[in-house]
C-alpha cells in the first residue's frame, strides 16, 4: 500500500524484513506467503531472492531512514503478521522489537497493530461483500 514511498535500498531491506517476519514463528503460512509475493511485486522487486540476513543488521540499515519510511516499514510488516488472522507470541515479540529498533514507542506500534487488523478486516469484508450474490 505505502512501499512506493520507500527508497529502492530500503525497499531490499523491508523484502529481507518481511522475509524475516514471515518465519518468526517458526511457520510460513500460504497467506503469508500470498503477501510477501504481493510486497515483491509492488517494490518492484518480482525476482527479489531471499538472502540468510540478521534481524538487527537490517534493521541498522534504517538507521537513516525518515520516520515516514520507518512507520511505513513497520505497518507494512503487520500486513504479513495478520495474514493468517493468528498474532502468535514470536511475531508479537519481533513486532515490538522492530519498532522500538527503528525508534518508535510502544504505544505508536500498538496503533500500527491496530490499525493493521482493522485494515485486514474492512479488507475480508469487501470480498466477502463482493462475492454475495
Amino acid at each position: 500500500m505505502f512501499l512506493s514511498e520507500l527508497l529502492d535500498k530500503e525497499k531490499k531491506v523491508f523484502l529481507g524484513l518481511a522475509f524475516l517476519a514471515m518465519k518468526s514463528d517458526g511457520n510460513i503460512s500460504p497467506d503469508e506467503m500470498r503477501v510477501f509475493n504481493t510486497y515483491k511485486h509492488e517494490c518492484q522487486l518480482p525476482e527479489y531472492q531471499y538472502k540468510d540476513e540478521n534481524l538487527d543488521e537490517l534493521l541498522n540499515d534504517l538507521k537513516h531512514s525518515t520516520k515516514k519510511s520507518k512507520r511505513i516499514v513497520l505497518m507494512e510488516l503487520m500486513g504479513i503478521w495478520t495474514a493468517d488472522n493468528v498474532w502468535k507470541n514470536e511475531e508479537i515479540e519481533m513486532m515490538y522489537h522492530i519498532g522500538e529498533s527503528l525508534g518508535l514507542s510502544e504505544s505508536e506500534t500498538t496503533r500500527l497493530k491496530r490499525w493493521a487488523r482493522e485494515m485486514r478486516d474492512i479488507v475480508f469484508e469487501g470480498y466477502e461483500l463482493l462475492m454475495r450474490e
